[in-house]
This record gives structure tokens, sequence and C-alpha cells, in this order.
């Protein structure tokens, strides 16, 4: 890269809202669970918000939930009625499922920690990406699985801007997960969460880094030309 490149790189990294904002938090409003395996469906119901239904870390760090255990089946995340008894959701690390296994029914899952959610694109389309491996369930007394690899997209209500610091939009969030053994094996589940995300744009501090690092570039750049033979 040549001096002459880098007033452009400069204009395209300050102008990229991509690299403006990250998301900090999500609160779950709703969403839908469907059941079926590869020729019926097993049941569709509408999801709904529980106590632990905002995921929030806490600091603005780029993540949601970076500790990955959030909720329980006393505090769940969402809750709905399946068959006529109660689904509760909830973020772990691991869990012992109550019926008898060979090998053991103990579930672990393993980083990148459960919860973590990052976001990348545009300000006009923000993708989305959630891992959210160590999502269960509790039904009937049975503790299962119900994580993947959630993806979507979000529709803004409020941009953020270096000026006003901090953003919302709206995000929708899908991804499957299929069942290799418990009381629903050989089905999977169709999960849909929707809710609000608050975004948040980085500190003057951050940009300072930015800028400081760009003109490191700028010098070992002069460096390089001054030491090219004439």
């Amino acid at each position: 890269m040549t001096i002459r490149h880098l007033p452009i790189l400069l204009a395209a990294v300050l102008a990229s809202p991509a690299q403006a904002w990250t998301t900090e938090s999500l609160a779950i409003t709703g969403g839908s669970m469907t059941m079926h395996n590869a020729t019926d469906t097993f049941g569709s119901v509408s999801v709904l918000p529980g106590p632990s239904s905002t995921l929030d870390d806490g600091m603005i760090n780029g993540t949601v939930d970076a500790d990955g255990v959030h909720g329980s089946s006393v505090n769940p995340v969402t809750t709905f009625m399946f068959l006529g008894i109660p689904w509760k959701t909830f973020f772990a690390h691991s869990m012992q499922t109550p019926w008898t296994c060979d090998p053991d029914c103990t579930l672990t899952v393993s980083d990148p920690e459960p919860g973590s959610v990052t976001v990348s694109g545009t300000a006009w389309d923000p993708l989305i990406t959630a891992d959210f491996s160590g999502f269960f369930t509790e039904w009937n007394g049975n503790i299962f699985r119900q994580g993947g690899q959630a993806s979507g997209t979000g529709t803004w209500i409020v941009e953020p801007t270096p000026e006003s610091t901090s953003g919302l939009y709206n995000f929708s969030l899908q991804w499957s997960a299929y069942h290799d053994f418990g009381p629903f094996q050989g089905f999977t589940s169709d999960w849909v969460l929707t809710g609000t995300a608050v975004a948040v744009v980085p500190e003057p501090e951050t940009w300072a880094m930015l800028l400081a690092g760009l003109g490191l570039v700028a010098a070992a750049a002069r460096r390089n030309a001054s030491s090219r033979p004439r």
C-alpha cells in the first residue's frame, strides 16, 4: 500500500457502518417452534418471552451474553405450551438428562460460549449470527438440547451514529435442532426468535486507537518508500 491509498482507506473505514457499531443486548419478545420429521409436522406453537428473555452481559464488548449461562428452568429465557405441558428454555454449558443412557447423557457445550452473539453487515442491512449451541429446554421433567447456530437479519428502528452513541433494531433469528435421543427422538425443531436489539458505536477512544493504527501504517509506508533504490 502506498501513501496515496491512505486517505481512501481512512475514508472507507470512517464511512463504513459495519465498522461503527456492535450489538450489546437482545430482548426476546416472541417467536415460534415447529417440530417435524421428514413427512409430518408434530406441532407448531408460538414462543413467549420468559423472565430471563433479555440477554446482556452488562459490558460494552461486542457480545451479548459472554458468560454462556443464562436463565434456568425456574427463570426461563422463553416458555410455551406444547402438548398441554409447558416448555422452559435456558442457556447452559452442560446438562445431565434425567433418563438412562449408555454412554452417559451429560451434554457438554464447547466454546465459543453459548449465548455469544456477533453482528456483521452494514447499517442498512444488519446480518446476525448467534452461537445458541447451549440452548436447552425442560419439558415434563425431561431436559434436552435445542441449540444450534442461529442466523438472521435486522431492521433499524434507530440507527446508531458516533454522535448518538447507540441505536435499536428489530431482529429475527432462525435455527434447527435435531433430536437424536429423548422423548422426541427422530424429530427436528425449527426455531424462530424475534425481538429488539441494542447497538452501540465505539467510544471516542476506540476511534483514536483506529486513527493511531492508520498513522503507524502511514509511517511504515513512508519508510518503505524512502528505502527503495532510486
